[in-house]
């Protein structure tokens, strides 16, 4: 996923999904609201999968991680990505895996400096077998970090 995660402190409600099928869903849900219903602020999307590419290790890969405006940089992204690590730790995945674009300075920032993330060996911009990255066009970058 693309998408900037919220940084800082704060807490968030959360409904857990994992599907037999080795994929889930957080939500991260605001019930500090007058509606007698929550509101949603933010999910992540992940799966856990073998990336054969490097190391035939099971990993968790974050597809998706988006958070409304008004609730950035209040921890919400770092609880979502705190809680498939935690899973993904769990059941035996030795990384956390996720795609981020490299035009996108607060995603980046997010995951870097915040989360800790790093370029994973299988990141166009490291492989130089990949044609893509010859003229330096590839867009994103794979980035990962230990859990297991």
């Amino acid at each position: 996923g693309a998408g900037a995660g919220g940084g800082g402190g704060g807490g968030a409600g959360e409904g857990t999904e994992v599907a037999a099928g080795g994929a889930g869903t957080y939500e991260a849900v605001d019930d500090d609201n007058d509606d007698a219903a929550s509101t949603a602020v933010g999910f992540v999307h992940f799966r856990f999968e073998v990336e054969d590419a490097v190391d035939d290790a099971p990993v968790a890969y974050v597809y998706e991680l988006q958070t409304e405006p008004r609730a950035q940089r209040r921890g919400i992204g770092q609880h979502l990505m705190a809680g498939v690590e935690a899973v993904g730790a769990a059941l035996g995945m030795s990384r956390c895996v996720l795609t981020a674009l490299k035009v996108n300075e607060d995603a980046m920032r997010f995951y870097q400096h915040k989360l800790g993330y790093t370029m994973d060996a299988s990141s166009p911009a490291v492989d130089q077998s990949d044609a893509s990255t010859a003229d330096g066009l590839c867009p994103y970058l794979v980035l990962s970090k230990p859990i297991g």
